[in-house]
């Protein structure tokens, strides 16, 4: 029996078992023993096809990884090893924790929860969850392996903008203090430092000496309890691991973004905008509530942190794109116009902005305020603004909450904090107006 034929009988098995079940329930009575007996019988086969579909992709896998070891190619007209949509090494699988997918994971930790048995790949995860206590209620979760959790902050631009780009640690503690230098008045001391001429034999006169300053990341447990239907679990069907896992890395990716632009520090992230360390531009005189002109661009630019122009993004929400539209200056003697915005034919999928802004890549972002409001547009130097994460993602699975209505309870969770690595903004060499790593423009009267 073929693989495709393996996957299906053992859907076949997983069915029968799901009407006996709904029988029971429709009927509201407990199982004669000849319904044990078949139920138990179609365990014993559901798990002897699933140790023969293991079994073939175990060697698909070893024979991919033998094949890359030698330099050997595929014969014309065959296909790569694949699993789960995607090609497969055993290394890679290592990497996961053995799991071919985050989908394939839950799958197991829902038997262990049903009493079908421990799968061993778990350990380790049970072991990392206890070391990091993970699971903040003590309920046997399982932190995820590495590779998921690196794939969840691992995330496109264009999607994530300030998670994909922004300064990452991991937390070796749940409170990391981080020293550093701050310098955040260059009036009248470049760097904040009175370095000055002196004679070969003269004295330096001793000067104050600048106070180190430390940045406290506290990682705060974050977790949402998931609804899961069973077929998405009881068949384990590839294809439905790995929507599982897309689905689930997707909301928390969702979720860190926007604390990361909107969290008030209370108990999570500091959020960008409005934080003690960013500019709020004047808004024009006159200028009419609902606007972006050219004006607030350029000064937004003018007043980022030196060294940060060439680092900085912009990021809108997705209310300002009509007046990002009509933004454009006027050049040349006959006075032709040109649009601020600029796009080229690059793909964003491959890694490069399809839209720049003053020369600096454009993200949108449906976490930021409306257009009008101070925040609806950030010019921001992403390497100013640190996230910390400590230990791994964590998943733990309940068979008993949602038992009439067929589903599961999964709860996801994740230890993290954010902040901006600069508590206030700094006072240039021979100029009022400060600078700083993110600029707005003030709410439109």
């Amino acid at each position: 029996m073929n693989l495709q034929a393996l996957m299906e009988s053992r859907a076949e098995a997983a069915q029968e078992r799901r009407n006996l079940s709904e029988l029971i329930i429709s009927e509201d009575r407990p199982f004669t023993e000849e319904e044990k007996a078949e139920f138990a019988e179609l365990k014993i086969e559901y798990d002897k096809l699933t140790d023969q579909i293991n079994a073939i992709q175990n060697v698909g896998d070893d024979a991919a990884t033998m094949d890359a070891s030698v330099g050997r190619k595929v014969p014309p007209g065959a296909s790569a090893p694949r699993k789960y949509g995607r090609t497969t090494s055993m290394k890679d699988n290592n990497d996961r924790g053995g799991f071919s997918s985050l989908g394939e994971m839950v799958h197991q930790v829902y038997k262990l929860a049903r009493g079908e048995g421990f799968d061993n790949r778990l350990k380790i995860c049970a072991d990392r969850a206890r070391q990091f206590a993970v699971d903040s209620n003590g309920s046997g979760g399982f932190a995820v392996p590495n590779a998921f959790l690196l794939r969840a902050i691992d995330t496109p631009t264009n999607e994530h903008p300030l998670l994909s780009s922004c300064d990452k640690v991991t937390m070796p503690a749940p409170n990391v203090t981080m020293p550093f230098l701050p310098n955040f008045d260059d009036s009248t001391t470049p760097g904040g430092v009175e370095f000055a001429q002196h004679a070969e034999s003269s004295t330096i006169t001793p000067i104050e000496a600048m106070d180190a300053e430390t940045i406290e990341l506290n990682a705060s447990w974050h977790g949402a309890l998931f609804k899961i239907s069973l077929e998405w679990v009881e068949d384990s069907i590839a294809g439905f691991q790995q929507r599982l896992e897309d689905e689930l890395v997707k909301k928390l990716r969702d979720y860190m973004e926007m604390k990361m632009w909107r969290g008030t520090g209370a108990g999570e992230p500091v959020g960008v905008v409005g934080s003690a360390g960013s500019v709020d531009v004047d808004a024009e005189t006159g200028q009419a509530a609902t606007t972006y002109i050219i004006e607030n661009a350029l000064k937004q630019y003018a007043r980022m942190l030196p060294g940060s122009h060439d680092r900085s993004i912009w990021v809108a929400h997705q209310s300002v794109i009509p007046s990002l539209c009509k933004l454009t200056v006027v050049s040349g003697i006959g006075g032709s116009a040109a649009g601020l915005m600029t796009f080229n034919a690059d793909s964003p999928g491959e890694g490069r902005p399809a839209r720049k802004l003053l020369g600096q890549s454009l993200y949108y972002s449906q976490y930021l305020p409306i257009l009008g409001t101070s925040g609806d547009i950030v010019l921001i130097d992403p390497t100013k603004y640190l996230m910390g994460t400590r230990g791994s993602v964590e998943i733990a699975v309940s068979t008993e909450r949602y038992f009439d209505s067929r589903q599961i309870a999964l709860r996801v969770g994740l230890r993290f904090d954010a902040k901006p690595i600069l508590r206030q903004s700094l006072t240039p060499y021979g100029s009022a107006d400060s600078l700083a790593y993110a600029t707005t423009i003030a709410t439109r009267a």
